[in-house]
């Protein structure tokens, strides 16, 4: 809201008198970099038109604001514009321009984040990628994809504005299951991703390739590498480690093929230079999931814990038992998370003196098979439980998400 006249004849000149020397080349680097990215947008807006279409490209403060914050509805700064790209090809074009220009970019799925990923820090050119919402038919895995991730999964690839929410019921209306479920309300197929968020399996356990824009405007395959591919079971299961399977050497090769421009044509990049990165390394366009079949039995448990430190105990008690026996889905949430973003998802089971909740699913072949495994699961939780909630037996094509199934 301040323009550069007012910034350099007014408020510059006071905050030089009041303000410590540091503080104030900060303010004023800062300023003169977003006053910049504010004159280079207005000036080159015929440019960004043409490539994405004068509806698709705004420079309205409402619109900016409602894209400048996520779910905590935190703001630092109000982005300076927001370009909507509806196709891999205009994103292409727009990150090509907006490297040349030395515009910095913020990826923007559906905002329904709670780390503040999508938040400006500095002048910047917010990217919605709704526009590349479509959803793709399950298809069985290719011999040599079932010989990396094994027999009788499927793949679905969706573009990275999808709905999550529409990925996981295109899934089930095929009966299918995807083990990656986001923890927000509001998600997006890149935002996911990108952030490396999940409840159920962690995203990186769930994709069999993906596609990401990067520096200079180069589309780039990236795949799990077979050392990932080793790693991903030893990587701990809460952790949401950035740069988790990078070296120095997969950095090295990124700059090179960004400079050289080939993109697609080349080798797989690795996954972990673009899942959980949050844009750093690239824009991801397009991803692959893993799905599984649909189990025949499940039921959904809620453990209530009066402490997150014995919630926290349970979980490590659960992942320490063999992969072939661990629920397929499960996610940890605090109370504070509950009472503050997913009241609507938890209406009935917080109850005085619950601190945090571990929700789990239970599958199998029969209703005994589930059974036997909420009793294995009651007696691992003991006397640390402050009390259990397990759903009734449903059936293949009654899926919902746990807390869905739990109200």
């Amino acid at each position: 809201l301040v323009d550069r006249e007012e910034w350099e004849q007014r408020l510059r000149p006071e905050l030089r008198k009041s303000t410590p020397p540091e503080l104030f080349r900060f303010i004023e680097q800062r300023v003169a970099q977003l006053l910049d990215v504010r004159q280079t947008l207005h000036t080159r807006r015929r440019d960004f038109e043409r490539i994405l279409g004068p509806a698709a490209f705004s420079l309205n403060w409402a619109d900016r604001e409602a894209h400048s914050s996520d779910s905590m509805e935190y703001r630092c700064l109000t982005s300076e514009g927001l370009a909507v790209v509806h196709s891999e090809r205009q994103l292409c074009d727009l990150v090509r321009l907006a490297t040349g220009l030395g515009l910095p970019l913020i990826p923007y799925g559906d905002g329904g984040g709670y780390n503040m990923g999508v938040v400006p820090m500095a002048g910047a050119l917010t990217v919605s990628l709704k526009g590349i919402n479509r959803i793709g038919e399950p298809q069985p895995l290719k011999a040599d994809e079932e010989r990396r991730f094994g027999p009788g999964l499927m793949k679905l690839t969706a573009g990275a504005g999808a709905a999550w929410p529409d990925l996981m019921a295109a899934a089930e209306q095929a009966g299918l299951v995807l083990r990656c479920r986001p923890n927000t309300p509001r998600a997006s197929v890149g935002g996911i991703a990108g952030t490396g968020s999940h409840a159920g399996k962690r995203i990186q356990d769930v994709v069999l390739e993906g596609r990401a824009v990067v520096h200079g405007g180069a589309c780039f395959r990236f795949a799990p590498t077979d050392r990932e591919l080793e790693m991903l079971p030893r990587t701990p299961f809460l952790a949401t480690t950035k740069f988790w399977g990078v070296g120095t050497d997969d950095l090295d090769a990124l700059r090179r093929a960004a400079g050289d421009g080939r993109g697609v044509g080349r080798p797989h990049l690795p996954l972990s230079l673009f899942i959980g990165a949050e844009g750093c390394t690239g824009l991801i366009s397009e991803l692959t999931l893993l799905l599984d079949r649909q189990p025949a039995r499940a039921r959904t448990a809620a453990l209530a814990f009066t402490s997150a430190a014995k919630a926290m105990a349970f979980v490590r008690a659960v992942k320490s038992r063999p992969p072939a026996v661990q629920p397929p889905f499960f996610e940890i949430v605090t109370r504070r998370a509950i009472e503050e973003y997913l009241l609507d998802r938890f209406p009935e089971q917080l109850q005085p003196g619950d601190e945090a909740y571990v929700v789990l699913d239970l599958e199998g072949q029969s209703g005994a098979d589930v059974d036997r495994q909420a009793d294995r699961l009651s007696a691992l939780a003991g006397e640390a439980a402050a009390h259990i909630s397990i759903s009734p037996l449903r059936k293949a094509g009654e899926r919902c998400s746990a807390a869905e199934e739990l109200k």
